[in-house]
């Protein structure tokens, strides 16, 4: 019954198609030459009709009752019904597409009155938006047998959201994706400012650096881990949102790093991205120590002979009021002859500190023994230390 009712159907359609060079319509069956059944034809396979049957010259060449005009009419609404587009649906597309990455597609599929799949309708492709996508396929395509149609695309190298509209050529049916152009992985973590940071013992400044993708897209939303070489730092996040650990809309992070009671050199990053490709920005930052407050002489051994060297180097060291040495500071050293018992001299009496707060020089017992108390003077604080000549 099946195959019955598809061949009526086709015969039906066939016998519209061939007086016609538009789309059948049911009164196109009223259109057909008239002729009476059993009467002679010329064109064997031609149609038709009398008063209630449409008619086919067969093969004999003679005009055949074919089926009912009613029936050809209800087979030419059904088949038309089958054809007529009444909606398109997105199938799949991705919402997110990563900048530079692989070719993707976006598929529809159009359907009929009845939910079921319209072949040959043309769907047109089209796009608007902040960022363009290149067209990997032809934009303008017709349905499968499946009713589907689909057009190929591959991300652009910049960032920002696509609408790509499916329509279908002569009716008002279309469809919207919105795609999404997110950045690459992270490649660069860029600094702004300066690398080389110089700050005070117990002061803050911040730090800022954006993290850009190989294309030089804002990456954002990207975890960052801050690390230093010393424990003697706190760091403080300023990105807004409610992910203070994470890069924002921008790429950027930043953030207040305080330093403590210690005095150096020392480094700062920001990392962000997969383990085996991190990308970091790094400070080299120097807290410098505070002033002068102290002035202490040191040597391996404090005793010599008369007329002898002390068998170490006196060593004196300057220090602000953390403990942290302090270099650059202009150093005398002397005996304090109303209070020593005995003499000597020195390699130098005069030196800057270096990096260590450090001046080093010698010293000689001189011919009598006894104590020789020796001073040390820098930014007018004075330390005192006793040699014992013997």
């Amino acid at each position: 019954m099946k195959n019955r009712r598809t061949w009526a159907a086709r015969i039906a359609v066939i016998a519209c198609a061939g007086i016609l060079t538009t789309a059948c319509q049911p009164s196109d069956v009223y259109n057909l030459p008239r002729a009476r059944s059993g009467a002679k034809c010329t064109s064997p396979g031609s149609f038709a009709r009398d008063t209630t049957n449409v008619l086919q010259c067969s093969p004999k060449r003679r005009w055949a009752v074919n089926m009912p005009i009613s029936r050809a009419v209800t087979l030419i609404d059904a088949y038309n019904r089958s054809i007529t587009p009444t909606e398109i649906v997105r199938l799949g597309a991705p919402q997110i597409v990563i900048a530079g990455s692989g070719a993707a597609d976006a598929v529809v599929i159009v359907r009929n009155a009845d939910g079921g799949p319209v072949k040959d309708a043309v769907v047109q492709f089209t796009q608007s938006g902040t960022t363009s996508l290149n067209w990997a396929s032809p934009t303008e395509t017709r349905t499968g047998a499946d009713g589907k149609a689909s057009v190929t695309f591959t991300p652009s190298t910049s960032i920002g959201g696509t609408r790509v509209t499916a329509t279908v050529q002569g009716t008002g049916l279309s469809t919207i994706y919105s795609i999404d152009t997110r950045a690459a992985e992270p490649a660069t973590f860029t600094i702004t400012g300066s690398t080389l940071v110089t700050m005070n013992l117990r002061s803050s400044v911040t730090l800022k650096a954006r993290l850009t993708d190989r294309f030089g897209n804002p990456v954002w939303n990207e975890p960052v881990d801050v690390l230093t070489d010393s424990e003697d730092f706190s760091f403080q996040p300023l990105t807004s949102g409610t992910q203070p650990d994470r890069t924002d809309g921008y790429g950027e992070y930043s953030g207040v790093l305080s330093s403590s009671a210690v005095a150096g050199q020392f480094g700062v990053a920001f990392v962000a991205g997969p383990d085996d490709r991190e990308v970091a920005a790094t400070w080299d930052v120097d807290v410098l120590p505070g002033a002068a407050y102290s002035v202490h002489l040191t040597s391996s051994s404090l005793t010599a002979p008369v007329n002898t060297p002390l068998p170490g180097p006196i060593v004196v060291t300057v220090s602000d009021s953390d403990g942290n040495p302090v270099s650059g500071i202009p150093v005398t050293l002397d005996i304090a002859t109303d209070t020593s018992s005995a003499t000597g001299s020195f390699g130098a009496t005069s030196g800057v500190t270096d990096a260590l707060g450090h001046v080093t020089t010698t010293f000689t017992c001189g011919a009598t023994a006894g104590i020789a108390y020796v001073g040390a003077h820098a930014a007018g604080i004075n330390g005192y230390g006793p040699i014992t000549c013997t």
